[in-house]
C-alpha cells in the first residue's frame, strides 16, 4: 500500500493541515476506478453535448424568417381577404410548423375598404371585429408582397404567419 501526506497548499508554500501533517493509506486499485469513473463521465458529457449540437436535422419544411425589406405597409394593399396558409415559431426549442392541417381550423382576415378595421374568422367563425392598429399591436413586424401577407413576432419568440389573399 502507498502512503500520501495530506497538506494544505498556499501560495508557493506548502502548509500541513494545522501544522500536521498526517498519512492516509491509498489502495493502488483505487486509482484505476477513479480513473475509469472519469472517463465514463467524461464520455457522457461529450455524448450530451454533442447530442445538442448534432441533433436532428433542421425540417426542410419550415419557413425560414423572412426578409421583410421587400414588403410593403401601404393600408391599401391590406383590402381583401386573406386565407392562413402557415405559422412557424422560433422560440425557445425547435422551431415548430402549423398549418390549417395540422391544426384542424382555418383561419381568414377580412380587411374593409378603407382597411381601418380587421374581422377574423377562425373556421369560419368570427372570433374578433378590432382595429387595424389593435391587430398589428403584438406583432413586430407585417408587411404586403405580392399576394402574400405575413406577420412576424419571431423577435420576442412569438411565431410568423403567412397568409394568402383570396380574392
Amino acid at each position: 500500500m502507498r502512503q500520501y501526506a495530506c497538506c494544505v497548499w498556499g501560495v508557493g508554500r506548502v502548509y500541513p493541515w494545522y501544522n500536521m501533517s498526517f498519512r492516509i493509506n491509498l489502495d493502488p486499485q483505487m486509482h484505476h476506478v477513479r480513473r475509469l469513473a472519469l472517463s465514463i463521465a467524461t464520455v457522457l458529457v461529450f455524448l450530451i453535448t454533442g447530442c445538442s449540437l448534432f441533433g436532428a436535422e433542421e425540417d426542410p419544411t419550415l419557413t425560414p424568417p423572412l426578409d421583410f425589406s421587400r414588403f410593403s405597409q401601404a393600408p391599401p394593399l391590406l383590402v381583401g381577404r386573406w386565407e392562413w396558409q402557415e405559422s412557424t415559431s422560433y422560440g425557445p426549442g425547435e422551431p415548430r410548423r402549423a398549418t390549417p392541417s395540422t391544426t384542424g381550423h382555418t383561419e381568414t382576415l377580412v380587411f374593409p375598404a378603407p382597411p381601418d378595421s380587421v374581422r377574423v374568422y377562425r373556421s369560419d367563425t368570427l372570433v374578433q371585429h378590432t382595429s387595424r392598429d389593435s391587430f398589428f399591436e403584438g406583432v413586430v413586424e407585417w408587411g404586403v408582397h405580392d399576394d402574400t401577407l405575413a406577420t412576424s413576432s419571431a423577435a420576442l419568440d412569438g411565431p410568423q404567419k403567412i397568409y394568402k389573399r383570396v380574392d
